[in-house]
């Protein structure tokens, strides 16, 4: 496992330590308000699919359908429509499920393909998803659906998939949980000497409800878990502890009150409709939090669009004083770095002991450097890590 000293100048190291530090003591015996924003990596922590991993496993759950219905399929005025129906229909035909075949089709079940994705924007991505579900559901002559009835079950479908493809068989209360992300968020927020009782998540999932009540103990009826379609109580109230789930909730773990939501935020046309939706719940809860609580950013990327989203609150915001800090991890910029080397770790550990990899080493902390400055001008403040040590980075901030 990578080590962030590993990789940084020490110059570097000592200054991420610093910011690391300059955090802990804000947090320390602070009365102000804080709340988190939790990305995907929180929940991948624990097992759940990145985004890429969610599209491929959805797509691989599509694929069987497609052989399945082809023949149900109508003539449409789409040529290119027409031509991929008679050409599956066809290769269904004709196909030999070998072995290979049958492996790849089981990798993708899981999904292992998904860096066939990677090269296509994630919300394109789930767009011809849904695109493809639209088109399956519309396939029986028995359907009369009126278009908001036919969208009512696209999206119903979807959410279907999506519950599949985070299937988890994991206990929630395993002592290995609170060693990774998920669990270091969840004794954050439930650690008396910090002030922190809510969380926003662009995750689907209820699995840091589920760790606060049977991870840490917290009351049950204090854990509350909000979607646009429950009733909103205080905004971050200190009474309990608060999730506010702003593209949806399809939940890991069944639990009273935390139901599925009936559409989530998934696709490029979810994204642009709710931006342009001043009032809309989601961006209230988002543009209210920057407003008046000091944030602390974990499991994104800077690549990530909610991320990049909800910055653009942050910048008209710029003006009032708040502190933002985000955990940035290094793992992405080091695989890329090394990526001619068949094994990262061996070089990594080459480098930091000065056995070559000077080159590498230099442009590593040139991209950070670069990093830092670019969101510092959006007024965030970058405390690097690795992913390994990540939990550990988290949990010094009530371990003092």
């Amino acid at each position: 496992m990578m080590k962030l000293a590993e990789v940084l100048f020490p110059e570097v190291y000592d200054q991420n330590e610093k910011k690391l530090n300059d955090l802990r003591y804000n947090l320390a015996g602070n009365t102000s308000d804080w709340m988190l924003c939790l990305g995907a990596g929180v929940s991948i922590s624990v097992g759940l699919p990145s985004w890429y991993q969610l599209i491929a496993k959805i797509n691989a759950q599509l694929l069987p359908l497609e052989f399945s219905n082809s023949c149900q399929y109508k003539e449409t005025d789409s040529e290119e429509s027409n031509a991929y129906i008679k050409g599956i229909e066809k290769f269904r035909e004709a196909l030999e499920w070998d072995e290979k075949f049958v492996k790849k089709m089981a990798d993708a079940f899981e999904g292992k393909n998904w860096k066939i994705f990677h090269d296509i924007n994630v919300l394109e991505a789930a767009e011809y998803v849904r695109n493809f579900i639209e088109i399956l559901s519309g396939t029986s002559d028995e359907k009369t659906e009126t278009p908001c009835e036919l969208d009512n079950e696209i999206n119903s479908t979807i959410n279907d998939f999506i519950q599949k493809a985070c299937s988890l068989s994991i206990n929630i209360t395993d002592s290995d949980i609170k060693n990774k992300t998920l669990g270091a968020v969840g004794q954050l927020m439930k650690a008396e000497n910090v002030p922190i009782f809510s969380a926003i998540t662009y995750n689907y999932d209820n699995l840091l409800e589920c760790y606060l009540r049977e991870g840490c103990g917290c009351e049950e009826s204090k854990v509350h878990s909000f979607t646009k379609a429950d009733e909103l109580k205080d905004f971050g109230n200190n009474d309990g502890w608060n999730i506010y789930h702003v593209h949806g909730r399809i939940p890991v773990k069944s639990f009273k009150g935390e139901e599925m939501s009936e559409s989530v935020i998934l696709t490029e046309t979810d994204y642009y409709e709710e931006e342009r939706m001043n009032y809309s719940w989601v961006n209230i809860i988002q543009s209210y939090a920057i407003a008046r609580e000091n944030l602390i950013f974990i499991g994104f990327s800077g690549t990530d669009y909610n991320f990049r989203r909800i910055i653009k609150y942050v910048n008209q915001d710029r003006m009032k004083e708040h502190d933002r800090y985000i955990f940035f991890a290094v793992d992405d910029i080091v695989k890329a770095i090394f990526s001619g080397e068949d094994d990262i770790e061996v070089a990594v550990k080459k480098m930091a002991d000065g056995k070559g990899y000077s080159y590498e080493k230099l442009m590593i902390n040139h991209l950070i450097y670069a990093q830092t400055l670019y969101w510092k001008k959006h007024g965030l403040t970058v405390i690097w890590t690795s992913i390994s040590e990540l939990p550990e980075k988290i949990n010094s901030l009530h371990k003092m």
